[in-house]
Order: C-alpha cells, then sequence, then structure tokens
C-alpha cells in the first residue's frame, strides 16, 4: 500500500509582486535620506540663529575724515560811492588885483624865512574868480549850495623824507599841533630857529567865521561845531631840506565812510597841488 506522504508542490513565482517590493523599498530609502538631509540643513540654522542672537550688537563706528583747513583772505569791499554836493578845489589868492586862481602845482624857493603859499578850498570848479574880502568869499560860495548833509573841510598833506612815505590828514588843529612832523607854532622874530622841530610848518584858518580885519589861524582849543576849515598856509622849516614831493590835497566831507581804516580820504572828490622847489 502507498506510504501517505505530503506531497510537495512547487508554486511559480510573482516576478511582478517581487519588483514592487524593490521599487518600495528605494523609495523608502530615497525620502530617508531626503528626511536627514532635511533635518541636517534645519538643526544648521537653527544653530547659526542661535549663535547670531546670542551675540552682542555692536554700534557703527563713524570714521571722521579730516579735512583740510586752507586760511583765506578776507574779501575786500570796494569803497562805497558817496556823492559829494560840495566838492572844493585849491586857489591861491592875489591881493594885488584881488582875484582867487585855481592852481594844480606851484614852484617855490623853500625857505624857513618866509612862507611857501596860502591855499583857499572853495566850494566851486572856476578857473578864477575875483573877490572883496576872503571872509565874503568863502560865505557867499559855501552858501549858495544848498545841502542835505552837513559839509567840513579838510586837508592831506603826502611827501617823500629820507626814503619814507608820509600822509598825514588833517581834519582839525589837533592833527597838526600833535603831528611831531609838523611845526604850528610861531616862527621868532629874532631869527634864531634852532628850536623848531618838524619838516613843515603847517597853519589852518577859518575864514568864513570872521568880524574883518587882521585874525590869526585856529587852534583846537577854539573849535566849535561851526568851524570850517577854508584855508591852509604852508612854511618850511629847518628840516625841509629833506623834504620831496610834497603834495597838497583839500577835500570836502560828510561822512565817515570816506575814509579808510588809516583815517586817509579815498572819496573822488579831492583837490591836489604839487609844490616844487627852485
Amino acid at each position: 500500500m502507498p506510504e501517505n506522504r505530503e506531497q510537495k508542490t512547487n508554486r511559480p513565482v510573482n516576478r511582478n509582486q517581487s519588483a514592487r517590493k524593490k521599487k518600495a523599498r528605494k523609495k523608502a530609502m530615497r525620502n530617508l535620506i531626503l528626511t536627514i538631509i532635511l533635518l541636517v540643513v534645519l538643526i544648521a540654522v537653527v544653530i547659526v540663529l542661535t549663535i547670531s542672537c546670542g551675540r552682542k550688537k555692536e554700534k557703527p563706528v563713524d570714521i571722521v575724515v579730516p579735512t583740510e583747513i586752507t586760511e583765506t583772505e578776507p574779501e575786500t569791499q570796494a569803497p562805497k560811492a558817496i556823492l559829494n554836493e560840495k566838492p572844493v578845489s585849491l586857489y591861491t589868492m592875489d591881493y594885488g588885483d584881488m582875484t582867487c586862481n585855481k592852481v594844480t602845482g606851484i614852484s617855490r624857493e623853500w625857505s624857513e624865512y618866509e612862507d611857501l603859499e596860502s591855499f583857499g578850498a572853495f566850494a566851486t570848479s572856476e578857473e578864477f574868480f575875483e573877490f572883496s574880502s576872503e571872509t565874503e568869499a568863502h560865505n557867499e560860495i559855501w552858501n549858495s549850495i544848498s545841502t542835505e548833509a552837513e559839509y567840513k573841510i579838510g586837508y592831506e598833506l603826502s611827501f617823500d623824507v629820507n626814503g619814507e612815505s608820509k600822509v598825514i590828514t588833517i581834519l582839525k588843529p589837533g592833527d597838526i599841533e600833535n603831528n611831531p612832523d609838523l611845526y604850528n607854532g610861531d616862527y621868532p622874530e629874532d631869527g634864531d630857529y634852532s628850536e623848531i622841530t618838524g619838516y613843515l610848518g603847517v597853519w589852518v584858518y577859518d575864514d568864513m567865521h570872521q568880524d574883518g580885519g587882521f585874525y590869526i589861524h585856529i587852534t583846537q582849543a577854539e573849535v566849535t561845531e561851526e568851524t570850517l576849515l577854508t584855508s591852509i598856509k604852508l612854511r618850511p622849516t629847518p628840516q625841509s631840506g629833506d623834504v620831496e614831493n610834497l603834495v597838497l590835497k583839500a577835500f570836502s566831507y560828510s561822512s565817515p565812510e570816506e575814509f579808510d581804516s588809516d583815517g586817509h580820504y579815498i572819496g573822488n572828490y579831492a583837490s591836489s597841488v604839487r609844490i616844487e622847489k627852485q
């Protein structure tokens, strides 16, 4: 009797099922790798942020670049032009024919024993005119011009001596009395001029405010608000031999803006005369 044995049967292999399992394993592996990579990146980002937040924020430092400092000269402004309604001209007076003659230059012998010349500052530009008295002539001409501004008359002496140039502005008698380069006293009648100092004798006069007759030069102590220096007289001193290029200017003025910082007249209305040595 045949032996009852369990018969073993060989089933055929399903190849499609095997391929799907392999593919699933590869996909799972790929997903795992991607997950690990993402986790690594995430951990790295967290670490960087943690380190950045933990650092103390430093204040930016301002860099100051030094700039070169250059000195510039102050701008010089041109003097303001001021209209002069009463310009004056210089005249010599001829007492023989009683005329005043406008001058721009004269030539004289220089001697301490006699005057160089007396000059009148008249508010006119006529070449010459007749007069009966200096007081009347000054008053008539000066008062014939009506102006809103109050004008005064000043002078300027310029000359060279021993290689040095001198410019002296005279607006009042004190400008002569207090200047060691000028002489304003009396000349001794005995002819002893040894005590006379300065390079030039200078005297100023107010010919307008006179009552007629003889009058002398005006001093600083006699000056009033009405004083007007209408004429000037020049005379050499024993030291005048060293003087060269002597020029006298006369000008009328109404404002301090007509003078520079040194007190010299800078207006455009001066009348000048050059005094030469014979």
